[in-house]
């Protein structure tokens, strides 16, 4: 028995002598059975024999390898024919190991193309040795199989790694592969280098890398964070600042899953998204609704907010307007509650307005205050965002004094009305136009006209 390297392994051939014959059984026969069996095993493998004297360049083709070449059976054959069924790119390839084997070059080992006589294209794995007989003969023997299906499966292989590398790429987003336990990355796609400016493999050989690069207010938060969830296998995932290579610190967004091996070891897989631009986005809303606050609580003029009716804020001159010396009677309270009966009604059609139009001109309503008198006001209202979610602002202006007057006001045109048509001398008022603007009684009995005919006389 001797053997042969081929893709790296030493394959064992068998030769004749390998098996003592069998009792009873003539040398002939025992040879034609290992040739059969031979044949047999390379037809299921799918690998083709080849025979190449380098005396004469005879060339001999097993059975196996006229099928792999659709090629009619005991066809003869030259090392020129033959050599032509690879593809062109391949053909000097094979022509140029086997001028190397003539030359003392003892193996080939090659994966080509070949195109069949019915013209379908194949790939070959052909791996070969040069042979001295005893008679000093040199011959090239050489094992040919057909992995047309393992390199089309190699090929899909590779489309697909293609695909998810320019997926990763395009993806503004690092993915990951690591040992949760120890915090040491595994795997990280290029999208760190452009985000971070940390080339990949600084990721992946730093033993502490990433703990190290963490923003140290962070850290401790971060990383008591990460052995929790991988105590209890859970996914996990939350905001945390990282430094950059230029000195800078970002915002991301690190999501994490588990996932636990057969031999108990865990293993993490994430992603971490750049959210700096949402977190400074957040920040600055958060300043302005501080601001905003700050300046609401300031004003004079009586603002009150709330959600779905519920009231959720009100400045200090709105507390006192109501008649409070703080917000706790108001807060969570409907505003209804607050509202004199009368107006109820009034108040949910001009809700129902406010949601079509989003915005309600001055009205007047009538308030309830805390000890229960009652306080007139005119409010504009408006839809707003509170604290994230839907709301109404409502602005109060006090009016009770001007109604007061207003109430007095009529009174006295009323008591001086009936004065005047009490009086016996005639009483007579003109507006800016010569027209009668009132008229009493006396003056309609001394005149000798009823009320409406001096209406409708204009006086020059």
């Amino acid at each position: 028995m001797d053997s042969l390297k081929k893709n790296g392994e030493t394959v064992s051939r068998v030769s004749d002598n390998d098996y003592p014959p069998l009792p009873g059984s003539s040398d002939i026969h025992i040879k034609e059975n290992r040739r059969k069996l031979l044949s047999r095993t390379c037809r299921i493998a799918g690998i083709g024999g080849l025979e190449i004297s380098l005396e004469n360049e005879a060339i001999i083709l097993t059975e196996e390898l006229y099928q792999i070449l659709e090629i009619p059976e005991n066809s003869p054959q030259t090392i020129a024919s033959f050599s032509a069924f690879f593809h062109p790119d391949s053909q000097p390839l094979f022509l140029e190991a086997i001028k190397k084997l003539e030359h003392q070059e003892q193996t080939f080992d090659l994966q080509l193309r070949a195109v069949t006589a019915s013209r379908i294209e194949k790939w070959l794995h052909c791996a070969g040795r040069l042979e001295t007989q005893e008679d000093g003969g040199r011959y090239i023997y050489a094992a040919i199989q057909d992995i047309t299906r393992q390199k089309a499966v190699e090929e899909a292989l590779l489309q697909k790694e293609r695909e998810l590398n320019r997926l990763l790429e395009s993806t503004s987003a690092i993915l990951w592969r690591g040992d949760p336990t120890e915090f040491r990355f595994t795997f990280v796609s290029k999208e760190a280098e452009n985000i971070l400016g940390y080339p990949v493999e600084q990721w992946l050989n730093e033993p502490d890398f990433w703990v190290n690069t963490i923003h140290p207010d962070d850290r401790e938060r971060v990383i008591n964070h990460c052995k929790t969830a991988t105590s209890l296998r859970e996914k996990h995932e939350f905001d945390y600042r990282m430094m950059r290579a230029d000195g800078r610190f970002i915002w991301l967004r690190y999501i994490v899953n588990l996932v636990e091996l057969e031999n108990g070891r865990v293993e993490s897989f994430g992603i971490m998204v750049d959210v700096t631009e949402r977190i400074t986005a957040m920040e600055q809303i958060k300043e302005s609704e501080v601001r905003y606050r700050t300046l609401v609580n300031k004003s004079p003029v009586p603002i009150l907010i709330h959600v779905h009716s519920r009231i959720t804020f009100l400045n200090q001159a709105a507390v006192e307007l109501l008649g409070g010396n703080d917000q706790t009677p108001f807060l969570n309270h409907d505003i209804t509650e607050f509202l004199h009966p009368d107006y109820h009604r009034d108040y949910y059609h001009w809700h129902h307005a406010l949601e079509e139009n989003g915005y309600i001109p001055l009205h007047q309503q009538r308030f309830r205050r805390v000890d229960g008198s009652d306080l007139d006001v005119e409010v504009m209202a408006a839809r707003t965002i509170y604290d994230g979610k839907p709301a109404v602002q409502e602005i109060l202006i006090d009016v009770s004094e001007r109604e007061h007057a207003v109430k007095a006001l009529r009174e006295q045109m009323r008591l001086n009305t009936s004065i005047l048509q009490s009086m016996l001398d005639g009483y007579l008022l003109l507006n800016t136009n010569g027209r009668i603007q009132d008229v009493n009684q006396a003056y309609c009995r001394i005149s000798g006209y009823s009320r409406e005919e001096l209406q409708k006389i204009r006086f020059e």
